[in-house]
């Protein structure tokens, strides 16, 4: 996703709660949901802006897209579905531990097919 393609979805979230969005807002944005798909953020805004009592923050909008996948992937063949959950348990892993290795994460995978190999 671009950072013009962010502010104008921004844009419009922003104006559906009574804020002006400022280039701060659309550059913090970008380094929580940059990594995203544009149609994933555009459609988690959408849903904020019809749904939220309060304004949502970038952490939320994430929040949305990995519920949604999550959701996607329970209408999914076993396998895939189990992939997608392990997928998105990166994502999270990967933005709580800015810094990890490759073996780190590789590591966390590990303990997830395990745990997933009991259940």
């Amino acid at each position: 996703m671009t950072q013009s393609e962010l502010a104008r979805i921004m844009a419009a979230l922003f104006l559906a709660f009574g804020r002006e969005v400022s280039e701060v807002d659309v550059a913090a944005w970008m380094l929580c949901l940059g990594d995203q798909r544009c149609e994933d953020v555009a459609e988690a805004a959408l849903k904020a802006a019809r749904t939220a009592e309060s304004f949502p923050t970038a952490a939320s909008i994430r929040r949305l897209i990995a519920e949604r996948k999550l959701a996607l992937s329970r209408s999914l063949p076993t396998i895939t579905s189990r992939n997608i959950a392990i997928a998105i348990k990166v994502d999270d892993y990967r933005q709580r531990n800015p810094g990890c290795s490759a073996d780190e994460v590789c590591e966390f995978v590990s303990q997830l097919e395990r745990r997933l190999a009991k259940a």
